[in-house]
């Protein structure tokens, strides 16, 4: 094991020994995998790489790459990652066959209009579609089940303490989290090129526009919580965010994060292929604008640290309706800010997946 992993480990788990050797076999399968097969998105080839993969994680992959893409399209994927296979093709191609909708193919449904997900659950078509196909109501349970994670692990949220919803998007989280709070203490603020906000009013919001690189016009300690959902992996910065986010958040107070644990090139390039995915009708644009820089949990901790920030609760996100993890490995984490009193249960961790795979 590299020894530049060994400070990390003993900072995260000190003399625990049980955690100490889960996580070393973590590091030896990251070194393995990290920095190996990684195609960037101007090289037109991260499909095809993720496909034609040769150590014998194919299968594993292959069936991440397509709940990915079931997302956002109704094509045969078998069909197409065929001939992706067969005709070597780019990724612009690819994904100018998905934004005009050809490969078509359709969702199978049961004949009692159920559609099987998992072993023993089933949902109406009707909901799932809704779901899927609706991003306003998709994005409102999404929003419900990050309020419910921070109301359960930081208990009632104090109403004479300001919160923030940081690189807030369209604002649903905030407005969960916010309810029977006075405006004067429920703030958000993203940058002006992310989200058109002239065209969105809310009352019951203090909205501010800041500015890439700049101080954000907040006090210190001005906040009791704040919430920044995938925002840090496309921060150039990221040390200037984290200063300024400890900045603002009181002693004791709380940040949630959701972020990517990305752990290996294969990773990496599901990672930037979701992204893409948003943006299919105009990929080319896409490749010059794109910034993502990833890390997994165990990293992201680590640096967490250094700005005074104690984890206090992890978890995955699930699949809509499915017990397992999301193609992306999205996780969320809510943190503690440098707390005086123990934490109340300790974090219990997954042993990190077999890689890629």
């Amino acid at each position: 094991m590299s020894k530049i992993y060994l400070p990390i480990l003993t900072t995260l788990f000190g003399n625990n020994s049980n955690l100490y050797y889960k996580f070393k076999k973590y590091i030896s399968r990251k070194e393995k995998f990290h920095n190996k097969v990684y195609k960037s998105i101007g090289s037109e080839r991260q499909f095809y790489t993720i496909l034609t993969v040769k150590d014998g994680s194919f299968i594993k992959l292959a069936y991440r790459l397509k709940l990915l893409l079931t997302k956002h399209t109704r094509m045969d994927l078998d069909k197409l990652f065929g001939d992706i296979i067969s005709k070597k093709m780019k990724d612009s191609e690819i994904y100018a066959l998905i934004s005009h909708g050809k490969h078509g193919g359709k969702m199978e449904i049961s004949k009692n209009g159920l559609i099987n997900l998992s072993p023993n659950k089933t949902i109406s078509t009707k909901l799932l579609e809704k779901i899927e196909t609706q991003p306003r109501y998709r994005d409102y349970i999404h929003a419900m089940y990050i309020a419910t994670k921070i109301k359960k692990s930081i208990g009632k949220i104090d109403k004479h303490l300001p919160i923030l919803d940081y690189s807030c998007g369209d604002c649903n989280i905030i407005n969960i989290l916010a309810e029977n709070l006075p405006k004067d203490k429920v703030h958000a603020c993203d940058i002006p090129q992310w989200f058109n906000y002239k065209k969105r009013k809310n009352d019951n919001i203090t909205f501010t526009e800041v500015k890439i690189g700049e101080k954000l016009p907040y006090e210190n300690s001005q906040f009791g919580l704040v919430t920044c959902k995938m925002v840090l992996h496309h921060i150039k910065n990221l040390n200037f965010s984290l200063g300024e986010l400890s900045r603002i958040i009181k002693k004791e107070g709380y940040l949630y994060i959701e972020e990517h644990d990305a752990v290996t090139d294969y990773d990496y390039m599901l990672c930037d292929i979701e992204h893409a995915l948003f943006e299919a009708n105009k990929f080319k644009k896409f490749q010059k604008e794109y910034y993502a820089k990833y890390y997994d949990h165990i990293e992201l901790e680590y640096i967490m640290k250094h700005y005074g920030f104690e984890i206090v609760d992890f978890g995955y996100k699930l699949l809509y309706f499915k017990d397992e993890i999301g193609p992306t490995r999205t996780y969320w984490a809510i943190y503690s800010k440098n707390p005086t009193k123990p934490l109340k249960k300790p974090i219990v961790r997954r042993d990190p997946p077999i890689i890629g795979k």
